[in-house]
């Protein structure tokens, strides 16, 4: 029995960086839209500028306001009224001393970010359209987390489990070294009591190579980071990657 749980319960910690996109893949999909409002123009009055300044400042720029926000004092949404143009507004707007900023009412969007894995589609936890007859958008919405964030390599996580295989093309490019350790060399260069774990150790074989004995550390590893937007099989970081032997 002792034996059995040393197999199947190796202690393997398993290093690499959660990256689910690289940066590249980042700027191919995140392609904001900058457009704004025809005649809108969003106008911030210094605190000592008084409501006749302000409706006197607004007028002269030729423009009028259509809603005074409350929860931003000084905040005015202007509309730029006929014959006038934004960038001449935004001029005169600007040019006031009464004025401390002043822009065009900007409309942002943001293309989803969907990977080109192909499996990605059997994925429903991460972004559900009621592919498999579940339910639609029951899902964590990944896409959506996506748009505002896709990882870093300065994100450092440990597993514990059967080992990874370090060499898996969805992993191998996330997969953390010891820089501080040189390669096959028969030192302990960084002094930590393990000599050449560059990969980390296996603390059940009490060797220095992680390699998985059993797939499962693999799969959990691709789960949490397997590489995104790189055509093979599915993506990691936040979820949802079915190990190859």
């Amino acid at each position: 029995m002792r034996r059995l749980s040393r197999t199947f319960l190796s202690l393997l910690f398993i290093l690499f960086t959660l990256v689910s996109f690289e940066s590249q893949a980042i700027t191919d999909f995140i392609r904001p839209q900058s457009t704004f409002q025809a005649n809108g123009i969003l106008v911030k009055f210094k605190q000592s500028a008084s409501r006749t300044s302000r409706m006197n400042t607004l007028s002269t720029a030729g423009c009028r306001e259509s809603v005074r926000f409350q929860i931003v004092p000084g905040l005015t949404h202007a509309k730029v009224l006929s014959g006038q143009t934004i960038e001449q507004t935004l001029q005169m707007l600007r040019a006031n001393s009464q004025v401390e900023y002043a822009e065009p009412n900007y409309i942002l969007t943001i293309q989803q970010i969907i990977p080109n894995d192909p499996d990605f589609d059997s994925l429903y936890g991460l972004h559900n359209t009621g592919q498999t007859a579940g339910t639609a958008d029951a899902d964590i919405d990944a896409p959506e987390a996506w748009d505002l964030q896709t990882g870093s390599h300065d994100v450092v996580i440990a597993v514990i489990d059967t080992g990874v295989d370090y060499t898996h093309d969805e992993l191998k490019n996330n997969m953390w070294v010891n820089v501080n350790e040189v390669p096959a060399n028969g030192v302990d260069d960084d002094g930590n009591g393990y000599v050449d774990d560059y990969r980390g150790w296996d603390f059940a074989n009490n060797d220095n190579d992680p390699m998985d004995d059993h797939f499962h550390g693999t799969h959990v590893s691709g789960t949490i980071a397997a590489e995104g937007n790189n055509g093979i099989a599915a993506c990691g970081g936040r979820g949802g990657f079915v190990a190859r032997a």
